[in-house]
């Protein structure tokens, strides 16, 4: 009953831990809120998972353990198999229920399931297997083999996090981590990208490898052979570093993407008078809902300050197949990027206009212009989140208070002068 209750702290670990991630995001509303959830949810699980599956193998020496044949069998339930599922149990079905939920909402698109699929790897795959290696190279040490679990585990997770924008950190292929928040360093890339199978297979190939001959290792360790568990571990780390360094040289971070198809469902928003229609990916859906309300208005202030409504499509990278102007492909969570993204495309597509006519210092003061306006357009019809952000620019926003002010800057990209502000 002891060794039971033991297990119980790990279980109300995980439960917190949910019941934080619930509060700190809107995981129902959007695919791209479930899978932040689920990534960052997943992280620390497996982490949880690891540590505490180090603790209770290393809680007896293995000379205890292989003292009574008998009762192996029960040492390994109450070592491994129930420590682990006391944190599966809540882990899982926290999910379920957000995805149960999500669906039964309506939420737009679909998530992405290779996501989702990786963080269960992490937690169910990688970890223990971490676990496992460290406990029986540290054997009945238990607070150092705890540590180390901890620190290596945490070092695998952040290079597999900051691997995208630290060019010489590894990505070791057990932790995708998203493509719809790609304006962070640990997306995989932009969002009309996504991952290639063929490398996911390679590299989680490898992944299960090393898993496997850890587990093996274990089970000749309990068994009371030492000397081909110390030779399974060895093996498996020659393998599993070399193949991890072999497919990050010769392949490398970028050439694990493709590009996304284009969709045929795009989420698109367009003005009472038809005359500009702005399309996204399907998961942000809700966002663009939300601009309904605004969008035709945003419109009429474009016309009434002078920027030229000649550009009938605006998208999303990716979306369409031939939209007259493409905007980055990074999922925006708010209405006031959309506005602030939609704006610049439109003002910088005039500035692309000027050509060679203007010298390197007048292109970044048209442009510091275009941001200005940019970002006035959107605190007056955006939802102002991450508006922190924005005025952390340094821009004089006291130059377009009045409408008159953003006419004559709008003029002044037109004829490519900006001493006219």
């Amino acid at each position: 009953m002891n060794e039971r209750l033991e297990n119980a702290p790990g279980m109300l670990t995980i439960l917190g831990l949910a019941l934080f991630f619930y509060s700190q995001y809107e995981p129902t509303v959007s695919w791209p809120s479930f899978d932040a959830v689920v990534r960052d949810f997943s992280a620390v699980t497996g982490i949880v998972m690891a540590v505490v599956l180090s603790d209770r193998i290393t809680k007896h020496d293995i000379s205890f353990i292989n003292s009574s044949a008998h009762r192996k069998a029960g040492m390994l339930r109450l070592q491994v198999l129930l420590p682990a599922a006391n944190i599966l149990l809540p882990y899982m079905s926290f999910i379920v229920l957000l995805y149960v939920l999500c669906r039964v909402g309506g939420t737009s698109g679909s998530p992405w399931y290779l996501g989702i699929v990786s963080g269960m790897f992490w937690v169910i795959v990688a970890c223990p297997a971490i676990a496992a290696y460290i406990s029986l190279l540290l054997r009945s040490r238990r607070y150092y083999a705890n540590l180390s679990t901890l620190a290596v585990s945490l070092s695998i997770l952040v290079s597999s996090y900051l691997s995208n924008s630290v060019s010489f950190l590894p990505r070791f292929g057990i932790f995708w981590t998203d493509n719809f928040a790609s304006s962070r360093p640990w997306a995989i890339g932009p969002q009309g990208s996504e991952l290639s199978i063929p490398s996911v297979a390679t590299i989680s190939s490898i992944s299960l490898l090393c898993a496997f001959l850890t587990w093996l290792a274990f089970y000749f360790e309990v068994r009371g052979s030492s000397a081909p568990a110390r030779a399974l571990l060895s093996i498996g780390f020659v393998l599993t570093l070399g193949s991890g360094i072999l497919v990050n040289t010769v392949t490398g971070n970028s050439s694990v993407l493709e590009p996304r198809p284009s969709t045929v469902r795009p989420a698109c928003v367009e003005d009472d008078y038809a005359r500009i229609r702005f399309c996204g990916w399907p998961e942000d859906g809700d966002v663009i809902a939300k601009m309904k309300r605004s969008w035709s208005d945003y419109v009429n202030e474009l016309d009434e300050i002078g920027i030229p409504l000649d550009s009938r499509t605006i998208s999303v990278q990716g979306v369409l197949d031939k939209p007259d102007i493409e905007i980055s492909g990074i999922s925006f969570r708010s209405t006031s990027s959309v506005f602030t993204r939609s704006t610049t495309a439109l003002l910088n597509n005039d500035i692309q206009k000027c050509g060679d006519s203007l010298n390197p210092s007048a292109k970044v003061a048209l442009r510091r212009i275009v941001e200005g306006i940019a970002d006035v357009m959107s605190t007056e019809f955006g939802d102002r989140k991450g508006w922190h952000l924005m005025n952390s620019k340094k821009i004089n926003f006291n130059n377009f208070k009045e409408k008159s002010d953003l006419r004559i800057a709008i003029r002044a990209i037109e004829d490519c002068n900006p001493n006219l502000v």
